[in-house]
């Protein structure tokens, strides 16, 4: 009888184990089915070509998988751009508040295929009156540099101007995810836009082949690298924060200081 009973409690276990593993199954499914609804609101959408509203992912699919708190301030939440997609998800979203003018928070996440959320930040804000006030430009560059433009606007003539400095921030985009660059460089170099910010070549083109020259080894000096050239080793060595320590710095160079010195050459060949 005892055994009777043991076997009879191991098998309602079992179709128990079961059915909980077939209700799991079942709600991946339906997840999956509702996160790949959500993305396909961003097709054809671009940070360089604003959603203007027309587009609006349903509060209970945000909230659900960007696990945010309810917060009844959001008047609307709208798709801006996937970044990439390749393994992972990686896309930026707008929410939208009911100030005044135009006024709302960008967030930056990254999902596995299947919906679950890996990473999430806030990335900048807006808040615009007619009067001015601060806002934000996205500018998603050679597929993998998300650049983040914050200033503050003062309205003028009905012309909104930029008043006092740029701040710019990178986040490195990849199939992984994210991961912001926070830049380091010595204070008293000459080009130091080389190292913080994504150069173009209209700007680079203003410059000499010889101050082009400076810009790029700048980078490398700033990391200590040892210059075979006596030309640059002279140069490098008259500067107070330029210290020789490594024969390859390669390693140390940041996302940005790679693109900008593959740039750089580039508009120097094109000059000489």
């Amino acid at each position: 009888m005892r055994r009777l009973l043991v076997l009879f409690f191991s098998i309602l276990l079992i179709q128990n184990i079961f059915s909980q593993e077939s209700v799991f199954k079942i709600q991946a499914r339906k997840d999956s089915v509702e996160f790949h609804e959500m993305l396909r609101q961003f097709n054809s959408l671009s940070v360089n070509e604003p959603n203007n509203g027309y587009s609006k992912i349903p509060f209970r699919i945000y909230y659900k998988f960007f696990r945010e708190k309810y917060d009844e301030r959001v008047t609307g939440i709208s798709p801006i751009q996937v970044l990439n997609n390749s393994k992972n998800i990686t896309l930026i979203v707008e929410e939208g508040y009911p100030e005044g003018g135009h006024s709302c928070n960008y967030k930056l996440a990254t999902f596995k295929p299947n919906g679950d959320l890996m990473l999430k930040t806030n990335i900048c804000g807006v808040g615009v009156d007619l009067d001015g006030g601060f806002t934000c430009e996205m500018h998603f560059i050679d597929n993998k540099f998300l650049e983040i433009l914050e200033y503050q606007s003062k309205n003028v003539n009905d012309i909104y101007k930029v008043t006092g400095e740029i701040q710019h921030n990178y986040y490195f985009i990849n199939q992984n995810g994210y991961r912001m660059i926070v830049p380091e460089y010595s204070g008293d170099r000459l080009f130091p836009n080389a190292t913080t910010r994504i150069l173009n070549e209209n700007e680079l083109f203003l410059y000499s082949v010889e101050q082009l020259d400076i810009m790029r080894n700048e980078i490398f000096a700033d990391y200590g690298y040892k210059f075979k050239i006596e030309k640059w080793k002279k140069y490098f060595e008259s500067k107070k924060w330029y210290v020789p320590r490594h024969e390859d710095v390669n390693e140390f160079l940041s996302e940005i200081e790679k693109y900008n010195i593959d740039l750089i050459l580039k508009v120097k060949e094109n000059k000489e």
